[in-house]
């Protein structure tokens, strides 16, 4: 796909990675092939740590392939590119593989050289590796931190609202009851003035309505709590509550209605 769109700088990774592979399984013919076309476009691109990890895989397929002396070439260009850009990590590789390189070839002076270059970059590599590690757990830590602090924060804006709610809500209910208490009141009023019964209905009517209708505010979260949001459930409560005004509604009318009457007469 890489070599449809004409994407060299993949098309070297792509060659790297299976000229690795290829080293793995021991076919280090098709290795070189692959890795040496990966150094050239690479050289392409100017891409010089891959240029660094190409030249030291070609070590490594060539020393074990036996060709001992293009190996060491190989390395000390991957060397001296990763040591040009800085780079630890295949500096540490090509003095690894310098070092086994150097063992084979008997030259123990200078394997010990390249061992000793790469205990240190190793060294180097695990406190970078550890100075990474931890500020990535600093980094998590704060950000929990933060995550907990706007939790708490909206928990505590969340408790505030429904308080302000809860509070609105009484007062309101307050003002329906005391509103319910004149109403009452009225209807005691009324019973002893001289009004026409359709009248007296009417207002005891208007009296119980506003009653079934306060019952339904207030009763209404624990409804919706017993129902489950289920509409045939909430209209069987409502009917309830209706079933049990309705003696009351009908019990005071016919008191008023006696009232009335029993002033004319």
């Amino acid at each position: 796909m890489r070599e449809k769109i004409n994407y060299n700088w993949g098309i070297g990774s792509s060659c790297l990675n299976i000229g690795s592979l290829h080293t793995t399984l021991g076919q280090y013919d098709t290795a070189l092939y692959y890795l040496n076309r990966s150094l050239m476009l690479m050289e392409e691109a100017g891409d010089k740590e891959n240029i660094a990890a190409s030249h030291i895989h070609i070590g490594e397929a060539l020393m074990l392939k036996g060709d001992i002396k293009r190996s060491e070439m190989e390395y000390l260009k991957g060397l001296e590119m990763a040591d040009e850009i800085g780079h630890k990590k295949w500096e540490f590789e090509a003095n690894k593989g310098l070092d086994v390189l150097m063992i084979n070839m008997k030259n123990y002076r200078r394997a010990f050289e390249y061992l000793s270059a790469g205990e240190i970059l190793k060294d180097s590599l695990f406190n970078e590796e550890k100075s990474k590690a931890i500020g990535k757990l600093e980094a998590n830590h704060e950000y929990e931190m933060a995550e907990v602090e706007r939790e708490r924060i909206k928990n505590e804006e969340l408790r505030i609202e429904n308080k302000k709610t809860e509070r609105r809500n009484l007062l309101q209910y307050s003002g329906i009851l005391v509103f319910l208490v004149f109403l009452a009141v009225g209807f005691l009023l009324l019973a002893k003035a001289n009004v026409p019964v359709r009248f007296a209905e009417g207002v005891i009517f208007f009296i119980f309505l506003l009653f079934f209708e306060f019952l339904l505010v207030l009763l209404d979260p624990y409804i919706e709590q017993w129902a489950g949001g289920a509409p045939a459930y909430k209209l069987l409560f409502n009917a309830g509550i209706a079933a049990l005004i309705f003696p009351l509604h009908s019990f005071f009318e016919t008191l008023l209605k006696r009232r009335i009457l029993k002033q004319r007469t």
